[in-house]
């Protein structure tokens, strides 16, 4: 329907990612795909009839025309008008990211979309999925070679990430990217849920939606750009609600670059946040990344006094010599933590499977006071003194 050239859906696809939802039986999945011929989006929907008969369709279409390497689906921090109600029907608005990651020879952009979806629940109880008009808001620079992998950190703890200042709140969450530059760049994504109203008659009816900081003529000067961490990038505003009194509130999230971390030697292939859990004070564990490279580590990354350190390397940093290509002496396509983070699993490129368990020294629990140390010991400082056994 929307004039995708069906040649370009078999061009071969560098990445993939996808979301899902099912509700009383009906079920829909929303696929990107990446490839030379630019990033795609397929929509599967299922439905079943009176007849308990189930039909599938998929549509798919094209939303970018330049050669993409990677595609990532994260939640969007943005609340929308969840109160609208139409005719009898209660409508439930959202939306999604979505970031690509362009494959150019120098100049790399991580391309930042929005796809609004709803669920729209009649009088009959039937749930109709609605997938909006994906939004392009822009792109961030600074990778100089391939972006193949990201990692988002959505970080929902109310306490130490939501302030109230006013009649304002911000939320902050973290996404990582990476890829043949071996250079990790993490993302700040504060969003700022605004109550002042901008009247639409005031704004002559023109909400501008992006305005971004970087233009084609910066990208001679973009190896300059990562010595600029905590200066906004992007920064992305649409309605948040409307109000019957012909007013919109805004939300708007800055983005910006929040550390540059230096620590591979080659093309990192893979990142992965550690699940964050509740400590004992009551507060949240602090972000933990694992970067899986070609250069045959992997590394787990923390914030220590505000610089993002490398605080363990599991992998042979010379490879298994005389071992076979199975073994790491081609390095790492792929590395996880266990749902407990206490072991992490890597996929070596020839196609072996590697396994460390974390062993945490007894030495770090002892003090002389053994209920104040149970009391205070967190669990990064756990991480950051435990050895990884393979």
């Amino acid at each position: 329907e929307d004039g995708t050239n069906a040649e370009n859906l078999q061009e071969s696809i560098a990445d993939i990612s996808a979301v899902a939802h099912r509700e009383d039986g009906n079920f829909w999945m929303l696929v990107a795909t990446a490839s030379s011929k630019g990033i795609f989006l397929h929509l599967s929907n299922e439905t079943k009839g009176v007849d308990d008969e189930a039909t599938t369709s998929v549509f798919s279409r094209q939303i970018g025309h330049h050669a993409a390497a990677s595609v990532h689906f994260a939640p969007s921090q943005t609340p929308i008008n969840n109160g609208d109600c139409d005719r009898g029907a209660a409508i439930n608005h959202k939306e999604c990211y979505l970031f690509a990651g362009s494959a150019s020879p120098r100049h790399n952009k991580v391309w930042i979309y929005t796809i609004p979806y709803s669920t729209n629940v009649n009088n009959d109880a039937v749930p109709l999925w609605t997938i909006g008009e994906p939004l392009h808001h822009g792109h961030l620079m600074g990778h100089q070679d391939w972006i193949t992998c990201f990692s988002w950190l959505d970080n929902e703890d109310e306490n130490n990430n939501n302030h109230s200042n006013g009649e304002e709140t911000k939320r902050e969450s973290l996404l990582a990217s990476s890829g043949h530059d071996a250079k990790i760049r993490l993302w700040k994504f504060s969003t700022y849920l605004s109550t002042t109203v901008i009247r639409e008659e005031d704004d002559n009816g023109d909400v501008q939606e992006l305005s971004g900081s970087d233009s084609d003529d910066d990208e001679a000067m973009i190896d300059d750009l990562e010595e600029e961490e905590g200066e906004a990038r992007l920064v992305i505003s649409r309605p948040a609600a409307s109000s019957g009194s012909g007013s919109t509130v805004m939300t708007t999230t800055s983005v910006s670059l929040e550390a540059l971390l230096l620590g591979h030697e080659e093309a990192v292939t893979s990142l992965a946040w550690r699940r964050q859990r509740h400590t004992k004070s009551g507060g949240k564990e602090k972000p933990c990344l694992l970067s899986a490279s070609m250069d045959r580590t992997i590394l787990l990354w923390m914030e220590e006094d505000g610089v993002w350190v490398p605080i363990s390397r599991v992998g042979s940093a010379g490879g298994i010599l005389g071992g076979s290509i199975g073994a790491s002496l081609m390095g790492f396509v792929d590395a996880a933590f266990s749902p407990d983070a206490d072991r992490i699993v890597g996929h070596g490129y020839g196609g072996s499977v590697h396994f460390w368990t974390q062993d945490v020294p007894s030495e770090a629990m002892d003090t002389e006071d053994p209920a104040e140390d149970e009391a205070e010991m967190e669990e990064e400082d756990a991480m950051v003194s435990a050895r990884w056994v393979a």
